[in-house]
């Protein structure tokens, strides 16, 4: 949180290996700064990014705020460690719903 206020602009895109679930505490905290999860809104299945010793899990997140819509999130398929590729393609809106209603644009 304390980079986000430090160095964060309007348009920020947080994305990796959290190494934790959905739910957990580091999202939650993230949530306090506007940090939007984009698997909600655009990603469809169970979306497993970590693969080794047959233990499955999603433990990769891509989160985001400001003048940015989530289009389409997808789990690559190259194996280049314990983990999937996650991509994400945004849409650049223009118009920060966030900060206008915190009055902060």
């Amino acid at each position: 949180g304390s980079y986000i206020t430090r160095l964060g602009g309007p348009n920020i895109i947080i994305t990796g290996d959290f190494n934790d679930v959905p739910g957990c505490y580091t999202l939650r905290r993230l949530a306090d700064f506007r940090m939007k999860q984009v698997y909600p809104e655009v990603g469809f299945g169970p979306m497993i990014t970590y693969y080794a010793n047959r233990f499955y899990f999603r433990i990769d997140h891509t989160l985001y705020r400001g003048d940015l819509q989530p289009l389409r999130m997808w789990r690559g398929k190259t194996r280049l460690s314990d983990h999937y590729p996650l991509m994400t393609t945004f849409a650049i809106t223009g118009n920060d719903t966030d900060a206008q209603q915190s009055g902060t644009k």
